[in-house]
């Protein structure tokens, strides 16, 4: 395991956590499209449409998860309520429920996703101070488990899925979810989170705003939300359009914030922070092509025979690109150490353009 032991104990915990939940939304990613095109006959365009919008929404959901975890639930209760979620949708997909039941499975995914993709990364910062030179470092690890998940849903899920039956797929999908989430609530039982990750607001989840408390509230908005994101992906092409107006509302919204703070330094914070939405927007855009149009096409016209034995087209979409990060993120780990320790290290910001310039030059 690549987890240097002058980390905190609670980084491996939430490595594996990560892992093993990216396990479940690559394993689905990257046998979507095909599923639906190729054991349910959706067309090659609706196929598309369903899995963009799914990851989508997989995406916008901790914009809304990320709020309830500060204002209700805290960081720690925010991953395992989004655990026990996703697992639900897995669950689902499980399930020969048809077309519906697919809609059904990845719109309550994509709501768990909210939960605990919005914390769970909030509790590996939690782990270090503010000037930890480790930090930087922690999360080249913690994304060296992302990719790890990857790399094991392309050789296990997309066999099983592909080669043997999609439902079998789903349901080892179903376990790895599982396995995740028990391993963070035995890591929340030995107590190797920082205490700022735990707290909880008991106040506004007592609270009652229309008759009902803020817990009840929660409970209704989380079936909302599943219920819309179904309805959504049950009219794909009504989905992309929802889904640009969304978008464009909340770059809006940011923009408004920026010019209403009080001082120029906070304006240029919130702005800065617009230009990595707005860049970030692009960045997946391209990236999660990997997942339709390139899976589709790998699909039809590459030759994907290797000695008799053809391999799953998931194996091709996930698998190479995880490696290469992983072996990349091992070395990176290391030189951002090396170069906080002579005053040399760049900031996240510069890291992330000189990132973003050479995904795109490759392109």
């Amino acid at each position: 395991m690549p987890i240097n032991v002058k980390h905190p104990k609670g980084l491996i915990y939430l490595f594996l956590t990560e892992m093993w939940e990216r396990f479940s939304f690559y394993g689905i990613s990257g046998i979507l499209v095909l599923y639906l095109s190729k054991a349910l006959n959706v067309s090659d365009g609706n196929a598309s449409l369903v899995s963009g919008a799914y990851m989508a929404f997989t995406f916008l959901a901790p914009i809304l998860g990320g709020y309830v975890a500060d204002k209700l639930i805290g960081y720690t209760w925010s991953v395992i309520i989004g655990g026990v979620v996703i697992l639900l949708g897995n669950i689902i997909l499980a399930l020969p429920s048809g077309l519906n039941g697919v809609y059904l499975g990845l719109a309550t995914v994509a709501v768990g996703t909210g939960f605990l993709k919005s914390t769970v990364s909030v509790l590996v910062g939690q782990l270090y101070e503010k000037a930890d030179v480790r930090r930087d470092s922690a999360y080249t690890i913690f994304y060296m488990g992302i990719n790890l998940g990857s790399i094991l849903a392309g050789l296990i899920i997309s066999y099983v899925a592909e080669m043997i039956n999609w439902h079998y797929g789903f349901i080892l999908i179903a376990i790895g979810m599982g396995i995740g989430l028990s391993i963070f609530i035995i890591g929340y039982k030995k107590g190797v989170y920082s205490e700022k990750s735990n707290l909880v607001n008991y106040t506004n989840l007592k609270k009652k705003f229309l008759l009902l408390t803020g817990a009840i509230w929660l409970i209704i908005g989380t079936i909302g939300c599943i219920t819309i994101i179904f309805s959504l992906l049950s009219s794909p092409g009504n989905t992309k359009i929802v889904i640009t107006m969304i978008s464009i509302v909340m770059l809006a919204y940011i923009a408004f914030l920026a010019f209403r703070c009080d001082n120029k330094q906070e304006r240029n914070q919130v702005l800065s922070i617009l230009i990595f939405i707005i860049t970030a927007v692009f960045f997946w855009s391209l990236y999660k092509q990997m997942f339709n149009s390139m899976a589709l096409f790998i699909d039809k016209d590459i030759e994907r025979s290797i000695m008799g034995r053809t391999i799953p087209t998931g194996m091709f979409v996930l698998v190479p690109n995880s490696i290469f990060i992983i072996l990349l993120a091992s070395i990176f780990a290391k030189i951002w150490i090396k170069l906080s320790d002579i005053g040399k290290n760049p900031s996240g910001p510069v890291k992330f353009l000189v990132g973003f310039i050479i995904y795109t030059s490759f392109v």
